[in-house]
Order: C-alpha cells, then sequence, then structure tokens
C-alpha cells in the first residue's frame, strides 16, 4: 500500500481541460474518459477533468489547482475552448506544457501546428465529404494528438495583445469578421466548415467598409475591405503546417480582404477548396493583400477625416468582442505547446540554418 501511495506522489500530473457546454453530450464523455484512460495508462499521468470556465481563485492558480505543480494541461474541444485556456495559462505567465486534442469544427491552431492529421483526397467530391463530416470520427483525431502528445516535442509560440484581451487565433474587424462569428454550435455541429461558405456567400452584395489603419511605427493608411484580420497563423489557419515558423517568428500577419464582387469572391472560395483537396506544399499567394507586422491600431471611417458613427464590430478568435477601435501587439513566446517531433525538427533544422547564413564568415 506504502508503495502505491509513494507512486502515485511521484506520477507526473495532468489536467484535462474541456469544455462544459459541451459535458452534458454522451459522446463527449465517452471521449474525455478515453482521452483521460489513455494519458493515465500509455504515459503514466496522474489526471484531473476540470472545466474550462473554472474560475480562478487566486494569482498563479488555474481552477483551484498551483501551475507549479502540473506537469502538462491537456485541452480537448474546439478554436474557442482552446483559446480561452492558452489566454489564462498567459495571463498567468505560465511555462507548462499544454497539448491540444481537436474536437470542434475549425481546430486552425492544432491544423498549423500539425496536430491535426491531413490527406491529399482524391477528389474535390471527396474533400468536401470529408470536410463536412470530420466530426463524425473523433477517434482517429483523437488518437492522433495523443501520439502527437507522446512523440512530440514542445516550442513556443508566440501569442498577442488586444484591447479586448489576449489572442491566440486571431482579431477581425468589418463585415466578414461577424459572419464568419455568426454560426452557432449547433450549426457548425450539422454542416461542418462549410457552415463558412453560406456565411461568405451571404456577403456577396455586401458594401465594403472604410478602416483607417497604423502599422507598427508607420504613417497611418486607409483602406475599403470587407474585412480586416489580424492572426499569427499562416493563410488564417487553413492547413499551412509547412509555414510553422510563422508561428513563433514574433511577428503576426496582417489580412486585408478588399473583395469587390462575385468574382473576388470566387477566388477566395477557390483558395480555400484549393487547400481542402490538397493542403500539402502550396506555395501560391492567397487572393487577399497580407504583410507581416508587429502591432496594428484600427478605426473604422465614414470618410478620410471624421470616425464613423458605429465603430466596427470586433471579434477575438471568433468570438465578439465588442466594438472598436482596435489596438493589436504581439507576444513572443507566450505559450508552450507540443508538437510532432519531425515539424519540430524542422523548425529547429531552419533555425539553424538561418543562424549560420546569418553569421559573419
Amino acid at each position: 500500500m506504502e508503495e502505491l501511495k509513494e507512486s502515485i506522489q511521484t506520477r507526473q500530473k495532468a489536467l484535462l481541460v474541456y469544455n462544459p457546454k459541451a459535458g452534458s453530450n454522451e459522446r463527449v464523455k465517452n471521449q474525455l474518459e478515453y482521452i483521460r484512460q489513455a494519458l493515465e495508462s500509455r504515459m503514466d499521468y496522474q489526471v484531473e477533468v476540470v472545466s474550462s470556465d473554472c474560475p480562478k481563485k487566486a494569482e498563479g492558480l488555474f481552477c483551484g489547482y498551483s501551475l507549479h505543480d502540473i506537469n502538462l494541461v491537456v485541452i480537448a474541444g474546439g478554436d474557442g475552448t482552446v483559446s480561452g485556456v492558452l489566454e489564462i495559462l498567459a495571463k498567468l505567465k505560465s511555462t507548462v506544457r499544454v497539448a491540444i486534442i481537436p474536437m470542434g469544427t475549425g481546430n486552425l491552431l492544432a491544423r498549423s501546428l500539425g496536430i491535426y492529421p491531413t490527406k491529399k483526397r482524391k477528389s474535390a467530391l471527396h474533400a468536401v465529404i470529408d470536410l463536412y463530416s470530420a466530426n463524425s470520427h473523433p477517434y482517429e483525431l483523437i488518437d492522433y494528438a495523443l501520439n502527437v502528445l507522446q512523440t512530440g516535442i514542445a516550442i513556443e509560440i508566440d501569442m498577442a495583445q488586444t484591447n479586448r484581451g489576449l489572442m491566440a487565433i486571431g482579431v477581425g474587424a468589418g463585415p466578414l469578421a461577424e459572419a464568419l462569428a455568426g454560426p452557432t454550435s449547433e450549426e457548425k455541429k450539422r454542416l461542418g466548415m462549410l457552415v463558412y461558405f453560406g456565411a461568405m456567400f451571404k456577403l456577396m452584395r455586401h458594401p465594403s467598409r472604410r478602416f483607417v489603419l497604423r502599422v507598427d511605427d508607420e504613417e497611418p493608411f486607409v483602406v475599403d475591405a470587407l474585412g480586416i484580420f489580424v492572426s499569427n497563423l499562416p493563410d488564417l489557419g487553413i492547413g499551412r503546417t509547412e509555414k510553422v515558423a510563422e508561428v513563433c517568428d514574433g511577428q503576426l500577419d496582417l489580412f486585408i480582404f478588399n473583395c469587390t464582387g462575385f468574382f473576388s469572391f470566387c477566388a477566395i472560395w477557390l483558395n480555400y477548396l484549393m487547400w481542402i483537396i490538397n493542403p500539402f506544399g502550396r506555395d501560391d499567394k492567397p487572393p487577399y493583400l497580407v504583410r507581416h507586422i508587429s502591432k496594428l491600431h484600427m478605426i473604422e471611417m465614414d470618410d478620410l477625416q471624421t470616425p464613423g458613427p458605429d465603430e466596427a464590430e470586433i471579434t477575438v478568435d471568433g468570438d465578439p468582442a465588442g466594438q472598436g477601435p482596435l489596438r493589436v501587439k504581439s507576444l513572443p513566446k507566450s505559450i508552450s505547446i507540443v508538437i510532432p517531433g519531425w515539424l519540430a525538427y524542422n523548425l529547429l533544422r531552419d533555425r539553424a540554418t538561418r543562424h549560420l547564413q546569418e553569421s559573419p564568415s
């Protein structure tokens, strides 16, 4: 008995965090139990299952646990759950390793970090079917993510500070951002990622809005656009794993969707569809303006001089976050996340090669 107690005390501790709003679903409960058993039996963790909306009772405590006593935080859920937990951990300046089990609709951060199985599809039809039914094969995704945790390496990724809180995935403004934040949980469950096609389709006749942007310390400039997004993920997280270095380079990406009609939307849809069919090795440029930045200040304008009477609605990590103006600043190396070992190796190799090339001979 004493040996058993000593063994339990020396085991590493893991918190398995889930979204309680999905916890009433019996299928989700079974998946959580499957993950818990895998962490205990395959990786020898002592596991506590906690809710993602548990109160932070005191500085340094997460869900009543001291992060100094925790070896691993496992987040099981979609982008909303992942970003919410990462925000709390970053605010607490936690250095604990984080593992992601993608169980949502988009899973954008997991896709960008290689914690999501991708494969070349046989046809566009097969791609759309896979996209629609991705959530119907949860245990394949869970096993893949658990294998990443078991064999992977932790890297430090960037986040961003906004005037609406911390950001792990992306912040947006304008009609397009509002539309993409509009689908309900039930609609996402029923239609998968196809729900976002419908959201964009409704904007085809929507007029552009005018924004004034100040990027880094440059002079402000004015753009007309349906949406302004700032993201830490390459190509807004639609599967460009080969660009994982952009998630930890200390910079953010500014996306300006200056769509002006049917053909502009077709170009965006085509780019999205090509990723669905073949997410590997795409070097083509997306059909929207992209530039690397460290910080941004944005307001909506009626004209070149006067701020609009109704500031743009802001979304942070896909959720409504009030009205503008919007301010964003990069926070390098904010959180430590486990990614596949081969991807971490490629990242470290590329960094070493770049360092050697930049060093004086």
